[in-house]
């Protein structure tokens, strides 16, 4: 892969890449064993006639990406770009790895915190190291910065006081037309539930959205580029349906222009519905406005926990602990033990019993809150 600048910056597979962070030939803590890079994948057009299909000049095609110029004056003038096969039906664009700088704090990979991981230094000099687990890749520079504190929603509008909402006509950006995502395979899907998706054939393919079931794991997003024709507050009103996850929510983290503007915009829920809903984003409580400058503007959805984060962080402890006194267990049963003997554990092992109690109290306890967030047990629950 190459930088905008022709340098090679990395030659690899298409896998996500992912590094050990060392300080001083040691890991820190358990998180930097596992750091994920995602990589910046654009579509690619080729150019074409009337009838959508593919135009050669001197016998070649000729393409433009999701990034480009073109691309961006073609959504904003409402055309349609997709190739179509020789019965009518739209194909989905082939995807490309584009090579571009950016700047990214470290996350923990398992989403389990919507905050930066943070490194304590002692006073002096300090060898950090990028161990490879998978996938080359090249870095220009790494930075030592502060702590910053993400504002809150409240204190967001508070900064920007003096902004007015938006008036104007209605920006829609069709899902299918994203200028960057992170995966090969976050692409353009036909759907047929509904006849206000835009657009629509009851016979032929038209590529109207995007996601699905594709778009689950954490740290996947899916990033467009618009126009605000002025400064102030816009509401951001995706129209999406939220059917895969059964009697739950699920979290997308906001990015306006590479930065989450707020707290709050770390927890963005999407409720489980079997319809198309047109809600603005909010946090299940609270709808939220964003402020944007005239101009080009970016917003970027992440998959995230959300406010189910801690309670899987609570699991997985849980977990590792039973798992920890199922071992202390075997030491004395074997793997197969008899059930005809009367292995005394309360006398050998007392702290086990109780500590086996008192996970099954956080379990209870977990299961509960779940319950509370979602309103309910869904198809995934179990008690």
């Amino acid at each position: 892969m190459y930088d905008a600048d022709g340098n090679l910056a990395t030659v690899g597979k298409n896998a996500s890449i992912e590094r050990m962070v060392m300080i001083d030939g040691k890991v820190p803590f358990k998180e930097a064993r596992s750091i994920s890079f995602s990589r910046a994948w654009a579509d690619s057009y080729p150019e074409l006639d009337g009838d959508y299909k593919v135009v050669k000049t001197d016998g070649n095609k000729t393409y433009y990406d999701s990034t480009s110029t073109k691309f961006f004056e073609s959504v904003a003038n409402g055309d349609r770009i997709f190739q179509r096969d020789n019965n009518g039906n739209e194909m989905k664009p082939e995807k490309t790895i584009v090579g571009i700088w950016y700047t990214k704090r470290l996350f923990d990979s398992s989403g389990y915190s919507n905050a930066p991981l943070m490194f304590h230094f002692e006073n002096g000099e300090h060898v950090i190291s990028l161990n490879t687990v998978r996938e080359p890749f090249a870095v220009k520079s790494i930075k030592l910065v502060p702590i910053a504190e993400t504002i809150s929603y409240e204190e967001y509008l508070a900064e920007h006081k003096n902004a007015k909402d938006y008036s104007g006509d209605d920006i829609i950006i069709q899902a299918e037309y994203p200028s960057l995502t992170s995966d090969r395979t976050l692409y353009q899907l036909n759907d047929r539930t509904s006849v206000i998706s835009q657009p629509q054939d009851s016979a032929l393919i038209r590529l109207n959205s995007i996601g699905g079931d594709k778009w689950t794991y954490v740290g996947q997003w899916i990033e467009y580029t618009f126009e605000a024709p002025e400064d102030g507050f816009y509401y951001v009103v995706p129209r999406s349906i939220q059917n895969v996850t059964s009697g739950k929510y699920v979290s997308r983290k906001i990015y306006i222009n590479g930065e989450v503007p707020f707290t709050e915009a770390n927890y963005t829920r999407f409720d489980f519905s079997d319809t198309w809903k047109t809600d603005a984003l909010n946090d299940g409580t609270t709808e939220f406005k964003f402020f944007l400058n005239k101009g080009i503007n970016t917003i970027r959805l992440e998959v995230a926990l959300g406010d189910l984060a801690g309670l899987l962080s609570t699991i997985e402890t849980s977990l590792n602990t039973c798992n920890s006194y199922y071992r202390k267990i075997l030491m004395i049963t074997g793997p197969d033990p008899d059930e005809y003997r009367d292995y005394r554990f309360e006398r050998l092992m007392p702290e086990v019993l109780k500590g086996m109690l008192q996970q099954v109290d956080i379990i209870n306890n977990v299961s509960d809150q779940l319950a509370k967030i979602t309103g309910g047990k869904g198809g995934n629950a179990a008690g």
